[in-house]
């Protein structure tokens, strides 16, 4: 919202489209760890319950790792992980990306829950 309604730029810009991603990020990491309470405890990692879904043929490879990738940048939000400056690094390519999967993983929980007769 932020982006289409203003004129920002530079570091601002990237700072906004950054925390967005950081976000879906998040928001992709809760949703997993709702749809997958039964097949994994609490302190299973992101990446292994993606895996874990895949395994249970609830995602594919493809959106696994889309979501694995997602959660990559997700972590580059501690600063003192980072290895070099970020400057240039996220473009609003990147924000887009991060709801596209956020939407196909939705679209897949729902696909499965449906079939299961379960809600979600």
């Amino acid at each position: 919202w932020i982006l289409n309604r203003t004129d920002l730029q530079g570091i601002a810009k990237e700072m906004i489209i950054k925390e967005g991603v950081c976000l879906v990020g998040t928001v992709c990491e809760s949703v997993t760890r709702d749809a997958m309470y039964k097949s994994c405890p609490k302190q299973t990692g992101f990446k292994k319950r993606n895996a874990k879904m895949v395994e249970h043929g609830i995602i594919t490879p493809g959106l696994q790792r889309r979501l694995d990738e997602l959660w990559d940048h997700r972590n580059d939000e501690h600063l003192f992980l980072l290895d070099a400056r970020e400057l240039g690094k996220y473009k609003l390519r990147d924000y887009n990306l991060a709801i596209l999967t956020l939407r196909a993983l939705r679209d897949a929980l729902a696909t499965h829950f449906t079939a299961l007769k379960t809600p979600f």
